[in-house]
């Protein structure tokens, strides 16, 4: 077996081996049959090749890099976001409670010495301070804590809100009701308001109509106190009542009703201008009907017709029935 050693002029083998390699041919027998190539190095050469062919085989994405730098950069910048919110809440929240702290402390130590009232109300500034249950004096903020509401004992007062406004005043804002109905009960006359809260009484009906209040006959009643909601025998429904008041109350017919009987959910009934009944039926699509009996009344009264009787049970289909008069205080 001939052995021939042989090295390229580029200090590497034929096969473009690594500079230290040595290249053997190895021909069996003289023949050509085929050859063997094989390569021999030192220890150190060997673990000197290893080490530079790894690191020259790693594959180093420099976009990766850059991206890995950026993400850390903004982990760090989150960290320094989260941390400055933090530290601006505490702060907040730190301000907030010195400040009510603050406020509590100096309101704790005024007194009351002012009373103001907003709203129109015949109620004085000294009625409501006592009805309230507070007086002169008081320390501002104990004394809006323990006050009453006046509107529980003001029977007139419909509402009644209590503020204050320092340093030293306290604020009363009221709505008084209204009276927009009368109606007699047991012998007397109540007036109501379009909620059914029974404001004042009187032994006869003329200061009512005098003041343009719109007379109402109701079912039976079997409570009626003044400052409170009147009570239905029965416990009967009383919401197309307040209904049906309060439309009327705040309609141009509020002066021209004579009487307005709702004594019966089915079965109402109202005599206006001293010549017109309307027969409503039901409460259901009252606004629609009242535009309606309007509207024909008009017509009627160019017409020349002196009384009638006009069926809004169908608001699409009215019936009209000519009289010479009516009763104005009657039903039927």
């Amino acid at each position: 077996m001939k052995i021939e050693k042989k090295r390229s002029d580029s200090g590497s083998g034929r096969s473009g081996l690594p500079e230290g390699f040595d290249a053997l041919d190895r021909t069996a027998g003289g023949k050509e049959a085929g050859s063997v190539r094989r390569y021999a190095m030192t220890r150190q050469q060997r673990a000197g090749w290893l080490g530079k062919y790894m690191r020259d085989s790693e594959s180093v994405d420099p976009d990766a890099v850059g991206r890995k730098k950026k993400t850390e950069e903004d982990f760090t910048e989150k960290e320094k976001t989260t941390a400055k919110k933090i530290i601006r809440a505490f702060v907040i929240l730190f301000t907030l409670i010195l400040m009510a702290g603050t406020a509590f402390f100096v309101t704790g130590r005024m007194k009351l010495e002012t009373v103001s009232v907003e709203g129109d109300t015949r109620y004085t500034a000294a009625e409501l301070l006592e009805a309230s249950g507070i007086g002169y004096g008081d320390l501002l903020l104990t004394a809006r804590l323990k006050a009453k509401n006046p509107a529980d004992s003001l029977t007139l007062l419909e509402y009644c809100r209590i503020g204050l406004s320092l340093p030293d005043t306290i604020v009363f804002e009221v709505k008084e009701s209204v009276p927009s109905a009368y109606t007699e009960i047991f012998g007397s006359w109540f007036s109501l308001s379009s909620d059914l809260k029974v404001l004042g009484t009187s032994g006869s009906p003329e200061e009512y109509e005098e003041a343009g209040l719109v007379r109402v006959v109701l079912p039976e009643v079997s409570l009626a106190t003044t400052g409170s909601r009147i009570e239905l025998s029965g416990g009967a429904d009383s919401g197309y009542i307040t209904d049906f008041i309060g439309m009327i109350s705040g309609s141009d017919f509020s002066d021209r009703c004579d009487i307005l009987y709702l004594d019966s959910k089915y079965g109402i009934v109202m005599n206006v201008d001293g010549s017109f009944r309307l027969i409503f039926g039901s409460s259901g699509k009252k606004e629609i009907k009242l535009d309606a009996a309007r509207r024909v009344i008009e017509e009627e009264i160019a017409a020349g017709t002196a009384s009638a009787v006009i069926d809004l049970t169908d608001p699409s289909a009215v019936g009209v029935k000519r009289v010479t008069s009516i009763d104005p205080m009657a039903k039927e």
